[in-house]
């Protein structure tokens, strides 16, 4: 007997999603956390930006997932403040106004295992989390598989305490034009 059913009754089946921040996107249990990567220069800034933005104000996550309206806190931890303020201030006319929205602009690297009473003071009350970047937030020693587990099983206790959700950005080198990967 075939397991396969009719497109319109798999259509009309009730689908039970878990709790969501942005439907289908961010999860809404503490300890989750989703990355943003890519090369510099690529949108990472600007994409955190706008998810402070949306699901602060609870507008749908560009125009399609609903936002559930989240208090949400964004630490931008590295560029130039100038052209940060411009991206902010372009950013900020497409979204509605809410106390919901926190950030701040701090220069600096903060290994989060050494300074998580500042991370907790900073993020006090929000229910998602983001970091802009990970370089910041940790040693120099990310990259290798040790470091990288003992900071991920950190950075989900600290979540899971504060009782939120968690994104971050990560570097990734830009390719190297001779090379075929």
């Amino acid at each position: 007997m075939s397991r396969l059913i009719p497109p319109l009754v798999w259509l009309n089946q009730e689908i039970v999603r878990p709790p969501a921040i942005v439907q289908e996107l961010i999860p809404a249990q503490p300890g989750e956390f989703f990355i943003v990567s890519g090369r510099t220069g690529i949108g990472k800034s600007i994409l955190m930006s706008n998810i402070l933005f949306m699901v602060g104000s609870g507008t749908p996550f560009y125009g399609g997932y609903a936002s559930v309206p989240t208090t949400v806190g964004l630490l931008m931890m590295e560029g130039d403040r100038a052209n940060l303020e411009d991206r902010i201030r372009k950013i900020i006319r497409q979204y509605p106004g809410s106390d919901r929205i926190k950030f701040d602009f701090r220069l600096g690297t903060k290994p989060l295992e050494d300074n998580l009473d500042y991370y907790k003071d900073t993020f006090r009350g929000c229910n998602l989390i983001l970091l802009d970047n990970l370089s910041q937030m940790t040693t120099s020693d990310r990259l290798k598989p040790e470091y990288a587990a003992y900071w991920l099983n950190i950075w989900q206790g600290f979540l899971r305490e504060m009782e939120a959700v968690g994104g971050f950005t990560m570097h990734i080198k830009k390719p190297n034009e001779a090379s075929l990967f």
